[in-house]
């Protein structure tokens, strides 16, 4: 099978209900096509945004703001509306920053909550703003083993990413917390229990912060970070699938 991966934006015409899908930090749209596939060919719209600095150069991340990313979000999301009837956001990691804040903001029919980085709150948040002026690149290491994601996919993603960013991304996860209990429509959330990156109780900790809508939150225990491709893909694809049909896994 010839391997698959993409870094541009990708969009799929469907009927009905259209699917928002937001990849991670420093990652691209390769993070969610595997699953923009499989819901295509159950019949929907999908819409696999590139966030604004990824999937070309780390270099282009310089100057790109965490507005830049929720901008993109939001437009993105309009496009869809102008489209379909229904529509449901799909975020995984810092793409699940975002559709927390784009299903308060913006509002949605649905949201899938893939691997949410829902950091503690230390010494280094508060350092960094300093620090990416001394040590101006982060390397990412962690989170999923390469060897587990079966082709045809493969990530292409940033092996490392301005220090500025990840201060970006710590507003986002900052954002995502205040604006999680502005969320009243019926939310998915989906962990891996191998996952190197988040704490272990992320998805738990969001859940709390959901105050008005009733969440199912479901682990993966052979997973890591990237749960869309790894191991269990399968597995978490359909329940996702059975997520959009029937609010339940």
């Amino acid at each position: 099978m010839d391997e698959k991966t993409t870094k541009d934006e990708f969009y799929y015409e469907g009927t009905g209900t259209g699917v928002l899908l937001i990849h991670g930090l420093s990652g691209s749209p390769s993070d969610m096509v595997g699953l923009g596939d499989f819901l295509h060919e159950k019949g929907y719209g999908v819409l696999g945004i590139r966030l604004p600095g990824h999937g070309t150069d780390p270099h282009d991340m310089k100057g790109v703001t965490y507005q830049d990313w929720q901008n993109h979000v939001a437009e993105s999301l309009h496009k869809l509306k102008a489209k379909y009837e229904k529509v449901i956001i799909v975020g995984y990691s810092l793409g699940s920053l975002l559709g927390i804040i784009a299903a308060a903001d913006e509002k949605a029919d649905k949201l899938v909550v893939v691997s949410p980085p829902l950091m503690e709150h230390n010494w280094k948040e508060k350092i960094l703003p300093i620090a990416k002026y001394v040590i101006p690149w982060y390397q990412i290491k962690g989170g999923t083993d390469p060897n587990s994601i079966k082709g045809p996919y493969k990530i292409q993603s940033y092996d490392k990413i301005p220090t500025s960013s990840l201060v970006d991304f710590f507003k986002m996860i900052n954002l995502a917390e205040e604006k999680a209990g502005e969320i009243t429509i019926p939310t998915l959330l989906l962990q891996g229990d191998k996952d190197g990156i988040i704490p272990k109780d992320s998805s738990d900790k969001l859940r709390k912060l959901l105050k008005h809508t009733q969440a199912i939150m479901k682990s993966f225990s052979n997973s890591g970070h990237a749960l869309l491709l790894d191991m269990q893909r399968d597995e978490v694809w359909n329940d996702i699938f059975n997520f959009m049909v029937s609010g339940n896994v």
